[in-house]
Formats: C-alpha cells, sequence, structure tokens
C-alpha cells in the first residue's frame, strides 16, 4: 500500500521541525585526575630551610606558610615521631618530629656559661676574696687556660681531617662546643681573679645584676623557641608519600577529593558549570558523583589543542580515592536542539 504524498510529506515536515525544536542533554566525555582538596607538606628547599606549607588545591592559595630558618654553616637534623609512619592518620595539631640546630644548641650553652660566668662575678664583687682563695683563683685560671689550649689543639686536628673527610660533622661540632665551654669557664676564673680582695660599688652590683637577669631572659627566650621548633601538621587526614626527595612529610585532607577534567575549548560553552560530573575508574564499584565547583578562564594546550580546566568536588563514596588516581569524567552539557546534537557527529 502505498503512502499518499500528503502523508509522507507530513511526516517529513513533522521530523524536521523535532530536529530543530527538539531538546537533547548529552554528556562530554573527559579523562581526569584526582587530587585531595587540601594538603600540607615538609619540603627541605635549596638552601637547606624547612618550608610548612597548606595548600588549597581548589583555590590555588596557600592557607598557612611556616619556615623553619638555618644560618650559614648551621647543621640541621629531623626527628619524626612514630606518628608519623606512612599511611597513618593524624588530626590537626599533632606534633609529627622535631628540628635541632646545632647553632642554637651552642647559642644555648654560650648563654648558660655566661649566666654561670656573670652570677660568679657578682658574687665576687659582693663579697670580696682572702689571700688563700686569690692563690686558689690563680690555680684554677692555669687549669682552665691549659684546658683551652687542649681544646684548640682537638678542634684544630678534627677541623683537619674533616677537610680530608675523614671525620664526621658532629665530631667538628662537639669540639667545638666543649672549646666555647672551656672558653667560659676560663672567664669566669679570670674575672674571679681580677676581682681578688676588692669589694664593689653599689652601682656596680646593681649593673652587675641587671646584666644577669637580662642573660637570664635572653636564655629564658631561646630555650622557648628550642620548644617552637617542634613540627605540628595544621591539617587532619592521611600521611602520604610523595615522589620528591625533598619532601619530609605530605598530609592529604580524606574529607573531599576534587576531580580536575580537561574540557575542549570548542565545548566549554555547551558545558552545564552547575551540573554535576559522573566519575568511573579502573577497580571502583558503582560511579562516584562530582559538584562542578570550578570552572577555570584559563586556557591550556596538551597535544597541540586548547582546554580548560574544570574541578568537580566529591564529598561522598570517597573511601577507596586515593591522590593521583586517574578517572573518566562524564560533564553535563546544556539542553540542546536535537539538531545541534546531531551535528557534534558529523
Amino acid at each position: 500500500m502505498k503512502t499518499p504524498p500528503a502523508t509522507l510529506f507530513l511526516g517529513t515536515g513533522l521530523a524536521l521541525c523535532l530536529a530543530v525544536t527538539a531538546s537533547a542533554p548529552w554528556t562530554i566525555q573527559a579523562p581526569g585526575k584526582l587530587a585531595p582538596l587540601r594538603e600540607w607538606t615538609l619540603v627541605r628547599d635549596a638552601d637547606g630551610q624547612l618550608v610548612s606549607t597548606l595548600r588549597n588545591n581548589l583555590s590555588g592559595q596557600l592557607e598557612h606558610f611556616e619556615v623553619f630558618g638555618v644560618e650559614r654553616g648551621d647543621h640541621l637534623s629531623v626527628d619524626l615521631r612514630p606518628v608519623g609512619r606512612l599511611g597513618a592518620r593524624v588530626s590537626a595539631g599533632d606534633t609529627l618530629g622535631a628540628v635541632h640546630s646545632a647553632a642554637l644548641e651552642r647559642q644555648r650553652v654560650r648563654l648558660e656559661g655566661a649566666v654561670a660566668s656573670a652570677l660568679a662575678e657578682l658574687e665576687v664583687y659582693a663579697s670580696g676574696e682572702k689571700e688563700p682563695e686569690v692563690q686558689a683563683a690563680r690555680l684554677e685560671v692555669a687549669r682552665r687556660r691549659a684546658q683551652q689550649t687542649w681544646g684548640q689543639q682537638e678542634l684544630a686536628r678534627l677541623e683537619g681531617l674533616w677537610r680530608r673527610q675523614l671525620a664526621a660533622d658532629a665530631e667538628v661540632d662537639r669540639a667545638r662546643t666543649a672549646l666555647e665551654v672551656d672558653q667560659l669557664q676560663l672567664q669566669e676564673a679570670t674575672a674571679r681573679l681580677e676581682v681578688a680582695s676588692t669589694g664593689a660599688k653599689g652601682q656596680e652590683l646593681a649593673w652587675r645584676s641587671a646584666r644577669v637577669q637580662g642573660l637570664r631572659e635572653e636564655l629564658a627566650l631561646l630555650e622557648e623557641g628550642l620548644k617552637n621548633n617542634a613540627i605540628h601538621t595544621p591539617l587532619g587526614g592521611r600521611l602520604v608519600e610523595l615522589a620528591s626527595a625533598d619532601t619530609l612529610l605530605a598530609v592529604h585532607d580524606t574529607t573531599a577529593y576534587l576531580a580536575t577534567l580537561p574540557i575542549p575549548w570548542g565545548e566549554r560553552a555547551e558545558l552545564d558549570p552547575q551540573g554535576s560530573v559522573e566519575i568511573t575508574a579502573e577497580g571502583l564499584q558503582g560511579v562516584l558523583t562530582g559538584r562542578i565547583v570550578q570552572v577555570e578562564p584559563l586556557v591550556h594546550m596538551a597535544g597541540g589543542r586548547p582546554y580548560v580546566a574544570v574541578k568537580a568536588l566529591i564529598e561522598s563514596g570517597i573511601s577507596p580515592l586515593g591522590p593521583g588516581l586517574v578517572v573518566q569524567g562524564a560533564a553535563p552539557s546544556r539542553p540542546a536542539a536535537l539538531w545541534g546534537y546531531l551535528r557534534r557527529f558529523f
């Protein structure tokens, strides 16, 4: 039975109308990569300083920044706590280790010796000395001077070995610290001898008492600074290993992940920025959903083709996920005419 021409014409017209006016949603397929919403790292830079940073991967901004400074020639050592093992969960504020500075330790030893020396001088000026005590002070000066001479010779010997790589840095540091202690003890003994059999005026006693107090306050500030050299994480999450030899510690936020998808530049206008991305990956059960939170305005190039980066926030079903995981994303498009949809394939 033949179809009447009028009917055929009418059917063709209706099909064309549907193709032009009907709308059909589709998805924009793109591979992507996961990253934690926030991450904290402790890195040793080229100058030997330890730098602590907390980065927000959505905004790209640093939320926290701290530098553990080091003087030229100083030696830093980092001790990690047992909680600092890879894969462990940590809470914000946890202590993961401590930084030890040889220069600060030497400064503490010098200040302790200076306080002791100043106290001894104050006592001598306040009480005076008897003749037997003068003789004892002379003998003490001679003994301390001989000890200092031996310390100088030992330091010179170790430095010579160190230059030939036959002595460790720690041995040289210990010898240098021991010599500094010997010098302070010699100064203390010399001060006792110089003020033998003398008294002191009230103004001088007050000045020496104030000097003792000032040295004690300086020592207290230094000891407080040594306590502050503990390494605290400002972020709760999981300790992870990074492929950089300069990164000592890293903590990733495990409450949310970002999937970054490269959307071709020519399809950016078709993307629905208020929609949700369906995320799949090898080894994942089912489909995860990520809410589009950012479409970067900056255009990138890959393989000679322009694209824009779309970031989707995944806040549920994230227990099997891990940073760096390659995923497949299906981003929603704006509803478009069926004819426009069909033109994508021709």
